[in-house]
């Protein structure tokens, strides 16, 4: 079993925590690792999809390489972290993939769903959609809102992301 973790770094104004949602789908590219082929388009690992897996696991994805046709699978093994705190730059883990045959190479922050976000007077924000067309060139996307408790503009940005494996 080789697990792939989603690693962030953020920065954040007037925000108190950020987290994904249980029920967030993520959308990734994955690299088939028999043949070496990438897919063109991002595939959904969504916890709503549960499918029963080759050995008979729960998986949250079952894809089959257009090149080689070998089987592959993804599950879903943590997700919903909390990304708020002191230490924002800090790199957390978002989310944990256990991966047979592929392994992701790229993620898509701005599609999958809102984030939640409460600001640091408590007022909480559902729907923190990240748009990578308000970002900085430096930056991969990000989120502006106006806290009317806090009487001030708060802000999420996703500075940079990637990739991690580790063995389980």
């Amino acid at each position: 079993m080789v697990l792939w973790q989603l690693q962030t770094q953020w920065e954040w104004d007037g925000i108190a925590s950020l987290q994904f949602p249980e029920e967030h789908d993520w959308h990734i590219f994955i690299k088939c690792i028999q043949c070496g082929e990438e897919g063109q388009r991002a595939v959904v690992v969504s916890p709503q999809l549960v499918e029963e897996g080759i050995r008979g696991a729960v998986v949250h994805l079952r894809y089959t390489c257009w090149f080689c046709r070998r089987q592959h699978e993804i599950a879903l093994r943590s997700t919903g972290a909390n990304l708020g705190g002191e230490a924002m730059y800090e790199w957390k883990n978002v989310v944990s993939l256990d991966c047979r045959g592929v392994e992701p190479i790229d993620w898509r922050p701005d599609m999958g769903g809102a984030l939640r976000a409460a600001g640091e007077g408590g007022y909480e924000f559902d729907e923190v959609a990240l748009d990578a067309e308000d970002a900085n060139t430096d930056q991969v996307a990000a989120w502006y809102d106006y806290d009317e408790q806090q009487q001030r503009e708060v802000s999420v940005i996703l500075q940079r992301y990637r990739w991690a494996r580790e063995s389980g």
